[in-house]
């Protein structure tokens, strides 16, 4: 059992010392331990076990309680010392211990994921403005750039963004923003035709094994398509992915982000047509585990869109 009764500090050390049995019948739940050697349990032993030896194998026996000390005198840690005995406790221990066991079980289902749910919640709409970025004007005058080359598509905007960091919506639609232009062209505002901005909107939700919903994540994919060069081609501009709800349940960490995953030419030579394959990658974690999916859209100059499916892990 624990404890110095000279005072030395002993933080940090296990000891042990023997001490003999008083008596065992002290109260109906203790017992009592004579440390008048000026060995045993002392002041912050608390809590700390008694192990009675039969056999050469030690067994519980009790728990530290208080010492006993006369009215009007200063505890020493030299006197009888009181000690819950374990056998008279055995029932409420093993009652305890089930009650804890069952919530270690409500914890892990509580915090394992068990559905995942992906669905549209919109069909393709026009924006009426709902963001920031500049409403394209149909128009717009062309440009006659000498190095451009329809043909060449590419991006000249971010190649990946954070959606949701942390729990947290990450929204900068001034930045955060792809392009699926002519090479050599480095402002699309150069371009004409454009349409009215895109937007398609989708829901993912998660539930845990109780059924709960955890995560209730929602979010919209903009684009605006339809400029052309010269009156040729079919191109994509302000192209992105923004949460629009979030709902995170305790014990849940979520976090997402955009990619663009390619920039491609869909349509002929002469006629081109620009393709982004966006990509959005978010995971779920708590203590008990770990989900991650990955969703990919493709979106054409030509204002297709296409949801290319999910896979998860």
């Amino acid at each position: 059992m624990p404890g110095d009764s000279g005072g030395n500090d002993g933080a940090g050390v296990l000891r042990k010392v023997e001490v003999a049995l008083k008596n065992s019948g002290y109260s109906t739940t203790e017992v009592l331990i004579d440390q008048s050697q000026g060995r045993g349990a002392c002041h912050g032993d608390s809590g700390g076990p008694a192990f009675l030896i039969q056999g050469g194998q030690a067994y519980l026996f009790g728990v530290t309680s208080r010492e006993l000390v006369k009215p009007g005198s200063q505890a020493t840690c030299s006197s009888d010392v009181v000690y819950t005995n374990i056998l008279a406790e055995l029932s409420f221990l093993n009652s305890a211990a089930s009650t804890l066991e069952g919530q270690s079980m409500l914890s892990q289902n509580y915090l394992t994921v068990g559905q995942i749910k992906i669905e549209s919640t919109s069909a393709g709409r026009q924006l009426d403005a709902p963001v920031n970025f500049p409403m394209p004007s149909p128009s717009a005058s062309s440009g006659n750039d000498p190095i451009a080359e329809i043909t060449a598509i590419i991006n000249i905007g971010k190649q990946i963004w954070a959606v949701i960091a942390a729990n947290k919506p990450v929204v900068n639609v001034q930045t955060n923003l792809a392009n699926a232009i002519p090479a050599g062209i480095t402002d699309w505002t150069v371009l004409a035709g454009w349409q009215v901005p895109q937007a398609r909107e989708y829901r993912v939700t998660y539930k845990n094994l109780y059924g709960i919903t955890v995560v209730d994540f929602t979010f919209r994919i903009l684009y605006t398509p339809g400029g052309s060069l010269n009156g040729h081609g079919e191109y994509l501009t302000n192209a992105t992915i923004v949460p629009a709800q979030l709902s995170v349940a305790w014990g849940y960490t979520f976090n997402a982000q955009s990619t663009v995953a390619g920039v491609m030419n869909a349509g002929t030579p002469k006629d081109p047509i620009a393709a982004l394959q966006l990509q959005l990658h978010w995971s779920v974690d708590t203590v008990m585990s770990h989900k991650e999916d990955t969703d990919d859209f493709y979106v054409k100059g030509d204002g297709t869109f296409q949801a290319l499916g999910s896979s998860g892990s």
